[in-house]
């Protein structure tokens, strides 16, 4: 199997780069948010406490909690997931893989001990999360149902920031290539970096051309 994994921190540009990267290089691009509900029912099944925990929570119980208890709670729920992601490249080694998603946390990726793979970890600064996270149309939708709006996307942001703080000290711990998106560079020159990063050859490369990335 050849496997290339971007992890680090939500709205970082994880599946941008991703999808670009995926067509220049004719690989499988596997977008790990994709499947996190089916990988989170399968872990309830196996009475996983912290899937189980998030099957009857309401909008109030997820956002209105304390922002460092809601960061230790996903770095734990992806280490729970993280069986049935493996299951899932194993399942699908027959070409390869580029994966992308939080969930590919740097020890966990580590514990993978396959030869022919290459991670980077890619995290947002907390101006560029922000901004981009107001861009997305869906955000009120997840909000709604909470007393307060605006309190609660000021904790899922400080959430994410935290996260974004940990998954970075763990793969600079481990080794790992970070990069830190911060929307300085242009979409092109990004995709360029995590190219290298990730060592992909120039093989079959298909070239595409970018905006400014911010």
């Amino acid at each position: 199997m050849m496997l290339y994994m971007i992890g680090g921190s939500p709205c970082s540009g994880k599946s941008t780069i991703a999808s670009l990267l995926a067509r220049q290089y004719q690989l499988l691009h596997i977008k790990l948010d994709d499947l996190v509900d089916e990988m989170m029912s399968q872990a309830s099944v196996d009475s996983q406490p912290i899937c189980l925990l998030r099957q009857d929570r309401n909008p109030e119980q997820i956002w209105m909690r304390n922002p460092e208890e809601m960061a230790d709670e996903e770095w734990r729920f992806y280490e729970e997931i993280f069986p049935y992601v493996k299951s899932y490249l194993i399942k699908n080694q027959d070409r390869p893989l580029l994966v992308e998603g939080a969930g590919l946390l740097p020890h966990l990726v580590k514990e993978l001990e396959w030869p022919a793979s290459s991670y980077l970890c890619l995290t947002p600064t907390a101006d560029f999360q922000k901004k981009h996270y107001k861009q997305r149309e869906w955000v009120p939708y997840v909000l709604e149902g909470t007393t307060n709006p605006e309190q609660a996307f000021e904790n899922w942001m400080q959430r994410d920031i935290l996260f974004a703080q940990m998954v970075r000290k763990e793969a600079m711990k481990l080794g790992y290539p970070r990069l830190i998106a911060d929307g300085s560079q242009s979409e092109k020159q990004t995709v360029e970096e995590v190219a290298r990063l990730l060592k992909l050859s120039n093989i079959n490369r298909i070239d595409t051309k970018g905006e400014n990335y911010d």
